[in-house]
């Protein structure tokens, strides 16, 4: 039978294409042995500069897996609970914050999370003194967190236990209102803390 030049040229052509796509990606197994966590942590001498590097994730996790919808964060905070534990403390744009666990045992520790969120704190409106509004930054930490919304920094007592509750125990500025004083926050931004050794 006669063949056309195309019956050749086609499935060289797509064995060509199909390797360089493999060999771009990373296989399943490479990536886990990439990702699997140290069974002992390697210790480190003081560096004084790192090489540039390209980062590569181990595992993209959708907004729609964790929240049920497709929603815009503003910051994602991380709080070690204890040596293998840890969480992330999410912030929604217009709306609430989330706690989301960090898997902490098997192949994925440290490089997944638990689906859903485990919780949510409050919710966003910018009439009620109870709620955030819009939060623009989020700092955990072993006590608490502190919120960054349009003219308020806000610190919580939060003990990360399951069944505790956020109470705030300080306040800087005004709930939805830029005061005019030099004391007054005007759209802040970020918080930063000082804590001495």
């Amino acid at each position: 039978p006669d063949r056309g030049p195309s019956d050749g040229a086609w499935p060289a052509m797509l064995r060509r294409v199909g390797a360089q796509i493999t060999d771009d990606e990373e296989s399943t197994r490479d990536l886990r042995l990439r990702c699997k966590p140290a069974r002992r942590a390697q210790e480190y001498a003081s560096i004084d500069s790192l090489p540039p590097a390209t980062m590569r994730t181990c595992m993209a996790v959708s907004a729609t897996e964790l929240f049920g919808s497709n929603i815009e964060l503003t910051d994602i905070g991380v709080q070690p609970l204890s040596e293998t534990a840890e969480t992330l403390l999410v912030a929604q744009h217009r709306g609430p914050l989330y706690q989301v666990d960090v898997v902490s045992e098997g192949d994925s520790a440290h490089w997944d999370v638990f689906r859903p969120a485990s919780r949510s704190f409050r919710d966003d409106s910018c009439l009620n003194l109870d709620q955030f509004c819009d939060v623009s930054a989020i700092t955990p930490r072993a006590s608490g967190f502190f919120v960054v919304d349009r003219h308020r920094v806000l610190e919580f007592n939060f003990s990360w236990r399951p069944d505790d509750a956020e109470t705030v125990v300080a306040q800087a500025g005004q709930f939805n209102n830029a005061d005019a004083t030099p004391e007054g926050l005007s759209f802040p931004k970020t918080v930063a803390m000082y804590e001495p050794h």
